[in-house]
């Protein structure tokens, strides 16, 4: 644990994508003690990780969360996230930290960090 004087400890964090990454991501997070909202597009993995607040839309997230991470399976997945219904550019949030963590090319992520 970075233990309790840091900033960092008082930090909601939303995990969109809760596959093989993001179901891991979310439970070492829950088990140092932060807050983590997570949303998938299938509802089992929510509720398969205990601790986490569940949430309805990838925006959902976005609203509630200071730091997001975005362990995705395509570049689709990716738009989806971001431009889809409920997606996170829809309601943007002022210093919001995105950590893009998805494995697929630098190219594409740059193309939506224009967004």
């Amino acid at each position: 644990p970075w233990g309790s004087g840091r900033a960092l400890m008082t930090k909601n964090i939303g995990i969109i994508g809760l596959g093989a990454v993001g179901v891991l991501l979310a439970r070492h997070l829950l088990e140092d003690n932060f807050q983590v909202s997570g949303y998938d597009i299938l509802t089992g993995r929510m509720d398969a990780i205990e601790g986490l607040t569940t949430r309805t839309s990838p925006g959902d997230v976005a609203d509630n969360c200071e730091i997001l991470i975005t362990p995705l399976p395509s570049v689709q997945a990716l738009w989806d996230v971001m431009e889809g219904e409920g997606g996170i550019l829809k309601t943007p949030k002022p210093r919001q930290i995105l950590l893009e963590t998805s494995t697929f090319s630098v190219a594409d992520k740059l193309a939506a960090r224009k967004k």
